[in-house]
């Protein structure tokens, strides 16, 4: 999903979003993954936010995914 701001990426965002709106409600886990843009890193970059919001509503971070992925960093 483009995210460069609206004036940059929003006609193809929003095109993305309205592709997939027709799932809401039916897809119950989604995999987002993006690049870090201001250091680099070896392996994943968690988040510290606890909920993403997005055109489709809020996005709760699965706390147990996380944690997976924490202890597989190592």
């Amino acid at each position: 999903m483009p995210h460069a701001g609206y004036i940059y990426s929003g006609p193809v965002a929003a095109r993305a979003y309205d592709e997939i709106a027709a799932a809401r409600g039916v897809v119950r886990r989604v995999v987002m993954l993006g690049p870090v843009h201001r250091v680099p890193v070896r392996g994943l970059a968690l988040p510290g936010a606890q909920i993403f919001e997005t055109p489709l509503g809020d996005s709760d971070r699965s706390k147990a995914i996380q944690e997976v992925l924490r202890c597989r960093r190592s």
